[in-house]
């Protein structure tokens, strides 16, 4: 949905510039409130987009806290257990879960980002 609308609104954008070098008062006024209408879609889609990210994230970092669980429910069921490999199952396993709550945090901040560039650009 926010990939159609930011087709949508560099479609406006193009449709907007074509027509100002030959327009009215009257055609200016509905393109800039077209414009408008354009932008305001597009904060919506992207504070929705910010939000799926966010639940994703959540989503990420309980499944992530499952998956220990689960990890060290079936390590306590292993009899004899290699210290060594599972102190490197244990790093391996937080590497992932750092790696990926940095991957979420860094598109939520590259959307913020994007979206106060456009904000400025209005």
């Amino acid at each position: 949905m926010a990939q159609r609308v930011a087709e949508l609104n560099i479609s406006t954008t193009r449709g907007l510039l074509v027509q100002a070098g030959s327009a009215s008062n009257a055609r200016l006024d509905g393109a800039a409130e077209a414009w408008r209408f354009s932008w305001r879609s597009y904060e919506i889609c992207a504070t929705t987009a910010a939000t799926v990210l966010r639940l994703c994230q959540s989503q990420a970092r309980a499944s992530f806290g499952d998956l220990w669980t689960a990890l060290e429910d079936g390590l306590a069921q292993i009899p004899h257990v290699d210290l060594q490999r599972l102190r490197e199952t244990r790093m391996a396993f937080e590497a992932m879960r750092t790696a990926d709550s940095s991957d979420f945090d860094a598109a939520l901040q590259t959307h913020r980002a994007l979206l106060s560039l456009a904000a400025g650009a209005r």
